[in-house]
């Protein structure tokens, strides 16, 4: 997820995981009531379903099958067994 952080399990006496983007959104899990709050232009929460549901559509491939291509022109391509199998695309934002 570009151009975010994450917390795992602040302080607070309860479990929780806290994603924040650099353009001010955020999100939090608590992993007690499995609630999800985020606020922001990004829906930090959404975007880490959606890469769980591309995970699970590729049958939940191990870390030594996937791959990061960059391009002398920024573009990131993350792609599964080959090069030629990519599942998405980034490109550098300036």
């Amino acid at each position: 997820m570009p151009g975010t952080v994450w917390l795992d399990s602040p302080r607070t006496g309860r479990p929780q995981l806290w994603l924040f983007a650099d353009d001010g959104s955020w999100s939090m899990l608590d992993e007690t009531t499995m609630r999800v709050e985020q606020h922001g232009p990004r829906h930090l929460w959404n975007e880490v379903e959606n890469a769980y549901r591309l995970w699970e559509h590729s049958d939940a491939p191990a870390r030594d099958r996937l791959g990061l291509t960059v391009d002398s022109d920024g573009v990131h391509r993350f792609w599964l067994d080959t090069p030629q199998e990519v599942l998405w695309t980034e490109t550098p934002t300036t």
